[in-house]
Parts: structure tokens; sequence; C-alpha cells
């Protein structure tokens, strides 16, 4: 894969189709693919700097 060393991308992707993460293309297609993936139960809504 094209990526930095030492990055999930790097260590655990054959190529761009073969690879163990995913950028959706859209916040709607992100929704989609999250809801096929994902129960309710297992999503966790947070915002950025929270702790």
């Amino acid at each position: 894969a094209k990526a930095a060393a030492g990055t999930l991308r790097k260590d655990f992707a054959a190529n761009i189709e073969r690879n163990a993460v995913h950028g959706s293309d859209a916040p709607d297609t992100a929704r989609i693919e999250i809801a096929h993936f994902f129960s309710g139960l297992e999503l966790y809504d947070y915002e950025r700097g929270q702790t």
C-alpha cells in the first residue's frame, strides 16, 4: 500500500482494494455503510476533543 510506514493502511493493506481501513466518500455514504456493518448498540456518538 502507498502509505506512511507504521500506519494502519501500510501495515494491514495489500492494495487499495484489499485493506483493513476504509474511508467513505461522503457523509451520506458513511451513514449507509455504518448501518450495514454495525448495530446501534455498537456505535458511540462523540465530538472531537471530548475526553
